[in-house]
């Protein structure tokens, strides 16, 4: 417990004299609108989506429970029917992004390993009703082009060039996200080097 106190200092020491250093030669911007390979700190509102916990089934039976005050039968049908679209739609992510939280911040989307969050699965649920802001301090690895959302291109693409099939489930893994309207055109994809909430 102590060797882990102490590696949670340095590491917080660490990302202290990083910043120091990326601001005093002006590599650390506070904006999303960078090109790709900035460094940057952001400070916004945000959405978590953790795919695992979407992805829990929580089965018929606890759904009936939970809608046990409710008379009427076809509302519960469609509810089951809603609770199966949610869990299938948290498996499809779980696939795409696996070991992953997602964080929907300002023209933004930081795709975080889960692992290396301080908090476990309850703590990171509570987290979804705050109104805090996060920062987050990373590396602008691309940029969400329209060409990247138009499901149309995508699959004419692999018609007109084979090896675009690389790129094809990247590419349906965020023209899913904007389906949701979780990203957006333009929209930077951030790999995150330290998060904190306010």
């Amino acid at each position: 417990m102590y060797q882990e106190a102490i590696s949670t200092v340095y590491h917080d020491y660490a990302v202290n004299i990083m910043t120091k250093e990326l601001d005093d030669v002006n590599l650390l911007k506070t904006t999303t609108k960078q090109p790709e390979g900035a460094f940057v700190q952001l400070t916004s509102s945000f959405n978590i989506i953790d795919p695992m916990i979407i992805s829990s089934n929580i089965g018929d039976e606890m759904v009936s429970f939970l809608l046990s005050f409710n008379t009427n039968n076809d509302d519960l049908s469609n509810a089951k029917e809603g609770f199966n679209l949610i869990t299938n739609f948290g498996k499809l992510l779980n696939n795409l992004f696996p070991n992953s939280i997602l964080l929907s911040t300002n023209n933004a989307l930081t795709i975080a390993e889960k692992d290396n969050f301080r908090m476990n699965e309850s703590q990171l649920k509570s987290l979804v009703l705050a109104n805090r802001k996060i920062t987050i301090l990373g590396k602008i690895e691309s940029i969400i082009s329209e060409n990247d959302l138009n499901s149309d291109l995508i699959s004419e693409g692999l018609l007109n060039n084979p090896v675009a099939l690389t790129t094809l489930m990247p590419k349906f893994s965020f023209f899913l996200l904007s389906s949701f309207g979780l990203i957006k055109k333009d929209d930077r994809l951030v790999k995150p080097i330290a998060i904190y909430f306010e």
